[in-house]
């Protein structure tokens, strides 16, 4: 899709798909939704706007994935967007996997970004408030962690059962 007035712009099992140069604009629920084992997909150079609830949105879904697949969105990469003026969370993920938000720019959102049940998910580098707080939750069945890279200033919050681990440029790792 490039260069689309109309939305949401949602992937429901999708696969390999760029979505580039849209303007993603007050729809009821999120700007760009990712469902239902959505896989290997870039989301690039959007604007996600005054959507009513979240600008990204990565959840499992309630339908049947397809055979051999767990139904988690996994290893989707979103750049270069910008996520501004949403009535609720800049990113709402929930069951899903090896996510990369990088380079993206967060304002006018809630003051949360949120990360649960997810595993291997990345933020690197994005332009994020200052009183937006990281939130990384689980359970006692899943233990996730969020990764954060090139992210100079950033509040989290983790439950008992998940992680949140910081990478600086030189590789080092700081798992507190």
């Amino acid at each position: 899709a490039t260069r689309n007035t109309a939305g949401p712009t949602k992937s429901t099992g999708g696969w390999r798909c760029t979505v580039r140069s849209n303007l993603v604009l007050r729809n009821y629920e999120a700007g760009v939704r990712l469902d239902l084992g959505s896989a290997d997909n870039v989301i690039v150079g959007n604007v996600c706007a005054s959507n009513v609830l979240y600008g990204l949105h990565l959840y499992k879904g309630d339908e049947t994935p397809e055979p051999g697949d767990d139904g988690r969105p996994k290893r989707n990469w979103f750049a270069f967007n910008l996520v501004q003026g949403n009535g609720s969370d800049g990113i709402n993920l929930s069951d899903s996997d090896d996510n990369t938000f990088a380079t993206n720019v967060f304002s006018g959102n809630s003051d949360t970004l949120r990360f649960e049940r997810g595993f291997g998910n990345w933020l690197d580098g994005n332009s994020v408030p200052t009183n937006v707080i990281v939130k990384t939750f689980g359970s006692v069945f899943d233990v996730p962690i969020t990764y954060l890279r090139n992210q100079p200033l950033m509040r989290v919050q983790v439950d008992a059962f998940s992680t949140t681990v910081f990478e600086d440029a030189e590789g080092r790792i700081f798992d507190p």
